[in-house]
């Protein structure tokens, strides 16, 4: 993935850009689920911290909606909460 080798290069501003195209192909894709989380995250590493915020919480409310559909844990849920 892109939005990976550009967010392991600390290009965060690079990353985010391929995130939200995974994002905006893709939103039932457990990938796009993923780079949601990794967008979080990119927001995070330039200091634009109520996007990451903001970010992290659509992920939550995300895993949430999902847990009352399947019963189950969603991926991610515990990771988002913790950061």
């Amino acid at each position: 993935m892109l939005g990976e080798m550009a967010f392991d290069a600390n290009e965060a501003e690079a990353a985010y850009e391929h995130y939200l195209e995974v994002i905006d192909d893709h939103s039932d894709d457990p990938m796009a689920l993923f780079a949601l989380y990794k967008l979080a995250w990119a927001y995070y590493k330039i200091d634009d911290l109520p996007v990451a915020i903001d970010r992290f919480e659509r992920l939550l409310d995300w895993a949430e909606q999902k847990e009352a559909r399947t019963g189950k844990e969603a991926d991610l849920k515990e990771e988002t909460i913790r950061y």
